[in-house]
Protein backbone atom coordinates (compact mmCIF):
# COMPACT_ATOMS: atom_id res chain seq x y z
CA UNK A 1 0.00 0.00 0.00
CA UNK A 2 1.32 3.23 -0.84
CA UNK A 3 1.07 6.42 1.06
CA UNK A 4 0.41 9.46 0.47
CA UNK A 5 3.60 11.98 1.32
CA UNK A 6 1.82 15.02 -0.16
CA UNK A 7 4.54 17.61 -0.49
CA UNK A 8 7.20 15.78 1.08
CA UNK A 9 10.41 15.61 -0.79
CA UNK A 10 11.31 12.32 -3.51
CA UNK A 11 12.45 9.89 -1.22
CA UNK A 12 11.11 10.72 2.44
CA UNK A 13 9.34 8.06 3.99
CA UNK A 14 6.37 8.95 5.86
CA UNK A 15 4.90 6.94 8.94
CA UNK A 16 3.20 6.42 12.63
CA UNK A 17 4.66 5.24 15.52
CA UNK A 18 3.08 4.71 18.12
CA UNK A 19 4.57 3.82 21.91
CA UNK A 20 3.06 2.43 24.98
CA UNK A 21 4.56 0.48 28.10
CA UNK A 22 5.67 -2.80 28.13
CA UNK A 23 2.80 -5.74 29.87
CA UNK A 24 5.43 -5.55 32.74
CA UNK A 25 5.94 -2.30 33.08
CA UNK A 26 1.68 -1.79 33.08
CA UNK A 27 1.17 -4.56 35.65
CA UNK A 28 3.25 -2.34 38.05
CA UNK A 29 2.02 1.14 37.32
CA UNK A 30 -1.53 -0.45 37.96
CA UNK A 31 -0.07 -2.27 41.24
CA UNK A 32 0.94 1.29 42.03
CA UNK A 33 -1.95 2.52 41.68
CA UNK A 34 -4.33 0.28 43.48
CA UNK A 35 -1.52 0.87 46.90
CA UNK A 36 -2.14 4.72 46.01
CA UNK A 37 -6.10 4.08 46.45
CA UNK A 38 -5.73 1.78 49.15
CA UNK A 39 -3.46 4.83 50.89
CA UNK A 40 -5.51 7.44 50.41
CA UNK A 41 -7.32 7.41 53.48
CA UNK A 42 -4.48 6.72 55.92
CA UNK A 43 -2.67 9.87 57.65
CA UNK A 44 0.98 9.87 56.82
CA UNK A 45 3.72 9.33 58.99
CA UNK A 46 2.78 9.56 62.65
CA UNK A 47 0.27 12.16 61.10
CA UNK A 48 -3.44 12.31 61.50
CA UNK A 49 -6.86 15.16 62.47
CA UNK A 50 -5.97 18.19 64.30
CA UNK A 51 -7.71 17.88 67.63
CA UNK A 52 -9.59 20.76 69.05
CA UNK A 53 -7.50 21.46 71.87
CA UNK A 54 -4.30 22.22 69.05
CA UNK A 55 -6.52 25.11 67.09
CA UNK A 56 -6.01 28.32 68.32
CA UNK A 57 -9.24 30.14 69.18
CA UNK A 58 -10.01 33.61 67.23
CA UNK A 59 -8.81 36.80 68.42
CA UNK A 60 -11.86 39.94 69.44
CA UNK A 61 -10.27 41.80 66.25
CA UNK A 62 -10.36 38.53 64.16
CA UNK A 63 -14.15 37.68 65.82
CA UNK A 64 -15.15 41.67 64.83
CA UNK A 65 -13.58 41.07 61.29
CA UNK A 66 -15.65 37.90 60.87
CA UNK A 67 -18.74 39.40 61.94
CA UNK A 68 -18.18 42.56 59.47
CA UNK A 69 -17.35 40.16 56.35
CA UNK A 70 -20.45 38.56 57.21
CA UNK A 71 -23.10 41.73 57.69
CA UNK A 72 -24.28 43.19 54.47
CA UNK A 73 -24.14 46.68 55.96
CA UNK A 74 -20.78 46.29 58.15
CA UNK A 75 -18.69 47.97 55.47
CA UNK A 76 -20.41 51.47 56.04
CA UNK A 77 -18.77 51.79 59.81
CA UNK A 78 -15.59 52.74 58.03
CA UNK A 79 -16.36 55.36 56.04
CA UNK A 80 -15.80 58.71 56.64
CA UNK A 81 -18.62 60.81 57.90
CA UNK A 82 -17.74 63.81 55.84
CA UNK A 83 -17.63 61.65 52.79
CA UNK A 84 -21.18 62.32 52.14
CA UNK A 85 -21.33 66.10 52.41
CA UNK A 86 -18.52 65.55 49.55
CA UNK A 87 -20.52 63.66 47.36
CA UNK A 88 -23.86 65.68 47.56
CA UNK A 89 -21.95 68.84 46.48
CA UNK A 90 -20.18 67.33 43.95
CA UNK A 91 -23.39 65.49 42.51
CA UNK A 92 -25.11 68.78 42.89
CA UNK A 93 -22.56 70.81 40.72
CA UNK A 94 -22.74 68.08 37.63
CA UNK A 95 -26.59 68.31 38.07
CA UNK A 96 -26.27 72.06 38.21
CA UNK A 97 -24.21 71.87 34.48
CA UNK A 98 -26.10 69.73 32.93
CA UNK A 99 -29.37 72.05 33.69
CA UNK A 100 -26.91 74.64 32.40
CA UNK A 101 -25.93 72.97 29.16
CA UNK A 102 -29.64 71.40 28.51
CA UNK A 103 -31.17 75.36 28.89
CA UNK A 104 -28.42 76.60 26.16
CA UNK A 105 -29.45 73.51 23.97
CA UNK A 106 -33.10 74.54 23.84
CA UNK A 107 -32.55 78.12 23.30
CA UNK A 108 -30.69 77.47 20.22
CA UNK A 109 -33.47 74.87 19.04
CA UNK A 110 -31.39 71.68 19.45
CA UNK A 111 -34.16 70.09 20.70
CA UNK A 112 -36.92 71.08 18.19
CA UNK A 113 -39.49 73.02 18.28
CA UNK A 114 -39.68 75.31 15.17
CA UNK A 115 -39.67 73.72 11.92
CA UNK A 116 -36.23 74.49 9.67
CA UNK A 117 -36.88 77.14 6.71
Amino acid sequence: MAVNTGSYPTGTTVGTQTSGMSPEMEAKFLWYLDQVVANMGKPFAGQGPIDAQQVVPFTEAQNQAMASATDPEGWKKYLNEYQGYVTKGITDQFDATINKVNLGSATQGAFGGERQR
